[in-house]
């Protein structure tokens, strides 16, 4: 069971980090149709929380994981 459990969080995980680094690619487009800094500083804010949070995730899981 808790291997079972820890491949669903490791499949989210990564899924985080694919969405995430679609986003990174995506900025450069992004940035024309925000035009306030603070938008922009918001999203790039988000968006390296949540590669350093899948990452993060996936380290620390990598040591304390089942087996």
């Amino acid at each position: 069971m808790a291997r079972a459990t820890y491949s669903i969080f490791v499949d989210r995980a990564i899924g985080l980090i694919a969405l995430a680094i679609i986003i990174v690619a995506s900025l450069p487009w992004s940035y024309h149709l925000i035009a306030d800094p603070e938008g922009r500083t918001a999203l790039l804010v988000v968006d390296f929380a949540s590669l350093a949070g899948g990452l993060g995730f996936l380290i620390l899981g990598d040591c304390n994981g089942p087996g």
